[in-house]
C-alpha cells in the first residue's frame, strides 16, 4: 500500500500534532523535529534506514540529540515491533513466518496500521486522538501500559515457541514507512499493509490489556491448583436479554446452543462450547460474558454438570476461541494482501 511518510504520520498525529515529531536517520546520526507532518517527505522519501519515533517531543533538541523518554509530551496509541525469522539477517526465535506475526498483532485487538518493516512488521493501535500527558503521573501510566501491552503479547508468542523484542520505552524509535530498511546490506522498503479507520478510546485500550492480564493470572492459578479446580458461583437461571436477542437472531449460533448443527454431527458438548465462544469473540463480547454464555448453555443441557464452572476450562475455551479468531483475522488480511500484491 503506497503511503507516503506524511500521511502515516497525520494519521498517528493529526495535522497539527501537539508536540515535535522526531525524525532521526542512520547514517547520519542525525535528528529532525517537525511541527507539520508534510515537512517528512523530503526527509523521508526513498531514504535509508529513518526512523520516526514512537512519541511526541516536547521541544527540539537539536540536530544530533535524541528526546529522552521522560522528554516525551504525547503518544498515538500503543505499538508493537514483531519480527519474523531471517535467513538474510540470521534472526532467530523471532515469529516463524509472516501469518504467526500478523495473527500476534490481532491477538487481543485489530490494529489500526500495520506497518512492513522489512525483517517484521510494527502493529500501531491507535487512539481516538493522540494522548497528550498531564504531567509525569500520566507519562507512567502510558508507559505501563505500553509495557504490559507487549508483556501480555509476548506471553502469546512464547506459547508458541517464540518471543518478540522490547520495544516499550517512550523514546523508542521505530521504521517510518516510505523509506528503506538497510540492515545487512539486504535493502527492503518499509511500507504500509494494513490501514483501517479502527481507533480504541485510550480506557478502553487499557481495559483490554488489564482484562487479558487477569486472564493470564487466573490461568496461573487455575494451572498452580489443578486438583482442586476453581469454581464460578452459579449464574441466575434466567438468560441474559443480549444473549437471548442473539439465540432469536443467529441460526447458527441457536443450532450450537441447541447442540443440533447438522453440519457437525457427533460433536462433544465442549465443542459446542467453543463454537459458542468463537461467535461470541465475532460478536465483541467481554471474556467475562462469554464465560456466563457457557456456563448457562451446559447447565441448560446438564444442570449438575461439573465443567459449567470450571474457571480453567472457561479460561482455556475463551483463549482458544480468541487464538482461532485472531489467526482467522490474520489469514483474511494476507489473502488481500497477496490479491493487492503485497508481500
Amino acid at each position: 500500500m503506497l503511503m507516503q511518510a506524511s500521511e502515516f504520520l497525520r494519521r498517528l498525529w493529526g495535522a497539527a500534532p501537539p508536540g515535535l515529531i522526531q525524525l532521526w536517520r542512520l547514517d547520519r546520526k542525525r535528528s529532525w523535529y517537525l511541527d507539520d507532518p508534510a515537512q517528512a517527505d523530503p526527509l523521508a522519501h526513498g531514504a535509508t534506514d529513518v526512523y520516526t519515533g514512537v512519541g511526541l517531543a516536547a521541544r527540539s533538541h537539536g540536530s544530533y540529540a535524541r528526546a529522552r523518554a521522560h522528554e516525551i509530551a504525547a503518544i498515538a496509541g500503543l505499538w508493537l515491533d514483531i519480527d519474523v525469522d531471517d535467513e538474510a539477517t540470521g534472526k532467530r526465535g523471532a515469529a516463524p513466518d509472516w501469518s504467526d506475526a500478523l495473527a500476534l498483532a490481532f491477538a487481543l485487538a485489530p490494529p489500526t496500521i500495520v506497518v512492513s518493516s522489512g525483517h517484521g512488521l510494527h502493529a500501531w493501535h491507535l487512539l481516538e486522538r493522540p494522548w497528550r500527558f498531564a504531567g509525569d503521573g500520566e507519562r507512567t501510566q502510558a508507559a505501563r501500559a505500553v509495557a504490559r501491552w507487549q508483556d501480555l503479547h509476548r506471553a502469546r508468542a512464547r506459547a508458541g515457541g517464540w518471543t518478540i523484542d522490547s520495544t516499550h520505552d517512550l523514546a523508542r524509535l521505530l521504521r517510518l514507512p516510505g523509506t528503506v530498511n538497510g540492515k545487512r546490506g539486504a535493502a527492503r522498503p518499509v511500507h504500509v499493509v494494513i490501514a483501517s479507520r479502527k481507533r480504541i478510546a485510550r480506557d478502553r485500550l487499557i481495559e483490554l490489556g488489564a482484562a487479558a492480564a487477569l486472564g493470564r493470572s487466573s490461568q496461573r492459578s487455575a494451572a498452580a491448583s489443578r486438583n482442586t479446580p476453581h469454581r464460578l458461583a452459579p449464574p441466575h437461571e434466567r438468560l441474559p436479554d443480549r444473549l437471548r436477542a442473539l439465540i432469536a437472531s443467529s441460526p447458527a449460533f441457536a443450532a450450537a446452543w441447541r447442540n443440533g448443527r447438522g453440519d457437525v454431527p457427533g460433536w462433544s458438548m465442549s465443542e459446542y462450547d467453543l463454537s459458542i465462544a468463537r461467535q461470541l469473540v465475532r460478536a465483541g463480547w467481554a471474556n467475562g460474558d462469554i464465560a456466563r454464555a457457557i456456563t448457562l448453555h451446559r447447565r441448560r443441557h446438564d444442570r449438575d454438570d461439573p465443567k459449567a464452572t470450571r474457571v480453567d476450562y472457561l479460561l482455556r475455551t475463551i483463549a482458544k476461541a480468541r487464538q482461532d479468531d485472531s489467526r482467522a483475522q490474520a489469514r483474511a488480511q494476507l489473502r488481500r494482501l497477496a490479491e493487492a500484491g503485497e508481500p
